[in-house]
């Protein structure tokens, strides 16, 4: 599978709140616990849809006014998404730590629940998003936050006190990872097996567990005993009608005596005891590199020729989303269509009920190429509804509430109007190395998500109510001031064997006219006017060699950043870029080679 690491590279979601008196709701055996806009569990409900339908406070006149209300800083990177019960919200980082905050960001409990140092020699933590639900624990109705460590044991928590009810071992610590989240569902626990990044691979697993104790009922193994490959990585998805459970799997192993025909491949188990009901294999004329499944298979359905069928879908790491009839997946996808190129395409898909939404990494809209894409997709067809370019790939899985498509875009988060695919609001983390790449939350018109710098981000509607900021975290905050719109760069002698140059990157979706602006010390100005293209980067060089220059650069909102290795304040005499007002413009000037 290779999370590649994606996860370890550059790449690569808890829950009740009980406030005076402990709140029991009826076991069924098993029951999430949810007031009507809370978001229990990964994607929101068993069939994946990411989709509050309940939502009314964040829509389409109030997601211009975002803005950021608190944000908490980890000591580990976050992919997990934020869990949102009854006033709790429930999270996991790679410090080890699964997390439980009230909705003013002050944490109510941490508890650790291990890391593992893999092959590439890097720390993760708390990778799973965790499922709440009400379960009989020796009798007794109790709140649970159920979810995998970072070390090879599944947990189930007491979701008021974050202490241990029970751990049950998956496998052998630092192979094995948990990266998934679990399916809670009739009194079982659902949740599947991997390797670390593939080095080495273990046996991918599906492993049914009893949500009372942890103790093991049945396992499903993606290839035979004595064989490596197949891991399941994301989240298993439920089919609560026909009672079973549909996953993708990974990477195919080397050397088992027979061909292993359940990896790189969507599988259906019934719920009872995991027996195998149907499976289909990306052919081998589809199959790449490392061409493992990493997305969550996402239930949906579509009237084709007057008649409503069942279906189920997702995208390959080829960049092909499929999509299934549930009557038979063996015999094949329905459809399909091509929604990225390049590289980890994993984003689970969100469905509102009419459209089927796909986010993805690389693509091509309209002749121009973009880092990142978000589609509406015809259920029936696959054909594009409308086509959205974002300012980055896109990893975690598509959120959505009435009107609104929410995706984290690198390091950038974007919301869209479902109708249309405009743009409604970008906030971008202006910290080096930022990565959205888990999926957002929204619950009572607040949004939540984390990213891989380690930052929990809760979003509200300007003009509403704030919550008070968080109890400050053992890490010290960095200080903010206000974002001035002038910059100014000393970037070192031009010439003998160093490189000095401005790269400007515009976000937005129209153009930005630039105008740069050398200022020698001696002799006037020299002034390059530069139109900049919508979704694209210009890079500029100085005009001429053995200067040692100082660059200024003025920028047109507050959303635009720059980053470099120097910084002044003016007086200086300076090379000058102005961007004029546009969306969204952003300079940034890579380290030199010095």
């Amino acid at each position: 599978m290779r999370r590649k690491i994606v996860i370890l590279y550059t790449l690569l979601v808890f829950v009740a709140s009980f406030v005076g008196t402990f709140l029991v709701l009826q076991r069924m055996p098993t029951h999430t616990l949810a007031a009507s806009t809370d978001w229990t569990m990964y994607q929101g409900d068993l069939g994946r849809s990411g989709f509050n339908s309940a939502e009314t406070i964040l829509n389409r006149s109030t997601a211009p006014r975002l803005m950021v209300h608190w944000k908490y800083h980890a000591g580990g990177a976050i992919n997990t998404q934020p869990v949102v019960v009854n006033g709790r919200i429930y999270w996991g980082a790679w410090d080890g730590n699964e997390y439980a905050m009230d909705l003013n960001g002050n944490v109510l409990w941490k508890t650790y629940l291990g890391q593992t140092i893999g092959c590439k020699n890097q720390a993760t933590g708390v990778a799973s998003t965790a499922t709440i639900a009400s379960v009989s624990i020796k009798g007794i109705p109790t709140a649970v936050d159920f979810v995998g460590g970072g070390n090879g044991r599944f947990y189930a928590l007491d979701a008021v006190h974050g202490t241990i009810l029970w751990s049950t071992p998956l496998g052998a610590s630092p192979h094995l990872m948990i990266w998934d989240a679990p399916a809670v569902y009739n009194g079982s626990v659902y949740i599947g097996v991997s390797s670390y990044g593939d080095c080495p691979l273990v046996q991918g697993q599906l492993i049914q567990l009893d949500a009372s104790t942890g103790q093991v009922q049945h396992t499903f193994n993606v290839v035979p005993n004595g064989c490596i490959g197949g891991g399941i990585w994301a989240a298993p998805t439920v089919d609560t009608a026909a009672q079973t459970l549909y996953f993708t799997t990974g990477t195919r192993g080397i050397g088992c005596p027979t061909y292993e025909t359940l990896s790189l491949a969507l599988l259906e188990v019934r719920a009872t005891d995991l027996t195998l009901v149907g499976s289909w294999q990306v052919p081998a004329s589809q199959q790449i590199s490392d061409g493992d499944f990493g997305s969550t298979p996402t239930l949906f359905k579509a009237t084709i020729a007057g008649v409503v069928h069942q279906l189920v879908g997702a995208v390959n790491k080829n960049g092909i989303y499929y999509a299934f009839d549930r009557s038979n997946i063996s015999r094949g996808p329905l459809w399909q269509h091509q929604i990225a190129t390049g590289s980890f395409r994993i984003s689970p898909s969100g469905w509102d009920g009419a459209t089927l939404y796909a986010a993805n990494a690389t693509t091509t809209i309209a002749g121009h190429g973009c880092a990142g894409s978000v589609r509406a997709l015809n259920p029936a067809t696959g054909a594009s509804v409308w086509e959205s370019c974002v300012p980055g790939g896109v990893l975690g899985a598509v959120t959505l509430v009435p009107g609104l498509v929410i995706v984290g875009a690198g390091s950038s988060l974007v919301v869209l109007d479902t109708t249309t695919g405009q743009r409604l609001f970008l906030y971008t983390d202006p910290t080096i190395g930022s990565d959205f790449w888990g999926a957002a939350s929204v619950s009572n018109g607040m949004l939540y998500m984390g990213n891989k710098d380690g930052n929990l981000y809760a979003f509200g509607v300007s003009g509403t109510p704030a919550p008070p900021p968080p109890a400050p975290s053992s890490t010290p905050a960095t200080g903010k001031a206000p974002v001035s719109k002038t910059w100014y760069f000393a970037e070192g002698k031009v010439g003998q064997g160093f490189t000095e140059f401005l790269t400007i990157e515009n976000p937005g979706a129209v153009s930005c006219a630039v105008t740069i602006q050398y200022l020698l010390g001696s002799g006037g100005p020299v002034t390059v006017p530069v139109t900049v293209p919508p979704f694209s980067r210009y890079t500029e060089r100085p005009i001429a060699q053995g200067w040692w220059l100082n660059d200024r650069c003025t920028l047109p909102t507050l959303r635009a950043s720059v980053v470099a290795p120097m910084c002044w304040e003016p007086p200086i005499p300076a090379a000058t870029t102005t961007l004029p007002m546009c969306p969204a413009c952003r300079a940034t000037t890579p380290t030199s080679p010095f």
